[in-house]
C-alpha cells in the first residue's frame, strides 16, 4: 500500500523520538527507524544525512525555546526563584522525552557537541538568577526565623533542573 502524502521529515523525527527513548541513542540505527516508518534507508536519508544530523534537527527546537525562556526569564522584572523553576521546568516538560533521551545518553551528548556547553551556559544563568533572588542569609517563616545559610540553594536548583525531564515523561 503506497503511503499517504504526509511531513516524512516530522514522520522520521516521531520514530526516531520513540525509538531513542525506548533503546537509547546509541542503540537505535536508521535502519530501524525506517523499517518502523515503512520506507527505505535511502529515503530517510533523502531527509538527514545521517543519525546526528536527525539528533541535531530533533534537538534544536528545544535548544531555540530552552534559550528563550531563560533570556525571558534574566530580563523579567520580579521574577520569584519559584517562577524561574518553574518557568525552567515547564520548558523541560515540553521537551521532556527529548530532554532525557538525550541527556541519558553521553554518545548523543558527544554527537552534539554544541548543546552540552549550551546546557551548561543555562544552569549557571538560572542559578545565578536564583541566587540573585533570594537572600539565604535569613528567612521569615510565620515569624519564626530560620538561619539557612547552610542551605545550598544551586543544589536544590540544580537537582530540580536536572530531575524535571524524568517527572515530565511520567506524566
Amino acid at each position: 500500500m503506497p503511503r499517504q502524502r504526509t511531513d516524512t521529515r516530522a514522520e522520521i523525527r516521531e520514530t526516531a523520538l520513540e525509538l531513542f527513548a525506548k533503546k537509547g541513542y546509541t542503540a537505535t540505527s536508521l535502519r530501524e527507524i525506517a523499517e518502523g516508518l515503512g520506507i527505505t534507508k535511502a529515503a530517510l536519508y533523502y531527509h538527514f544525512r545521517s543519525k546526528q544530523d536527525l539528533l541535531a534537527d530533533m534537538v534544536r527546537p528545544m535548544l531555540d525555546d530552552g534559550e528563550r525562556t531563560v533570556r525571558e526569564l534574566e530580563e523579567e522584572p520580579g521574577a520569584t526563584a519559584r517562577h524561574v523553576l518553574e518557568a525552567f521546568y515547564d520548558m523541560a516538560r515540553r521537551h521532556g522525552t527529548l530532554f532525557q533521551a538525550v541527556i541519558a545518553d553521553t554518545a548523543a551528548l558527544a554527537d552534539l557537541g554544541d548543546v552540552v556547553p549550551k546546557l551548561f551556559d543555562w544552569r549557571e544563568r538560572l542559578l545565578r538568577l536564583i541566587d540573585d533572588l533570594l537572600d539565604l542569609s535569613r528567612l521569615d517563616v510565620g515569624g519564626l526565623r530560620l538561619n539557612l545559610a547552610d542551605l545550598d540553594v544551586r543544589a536544590v536548583a540544580q537537582a530540580v533542573v536536572e530531575n524535571s525531564a524524568p517527572a515530565a515523561q511520567a506524566r
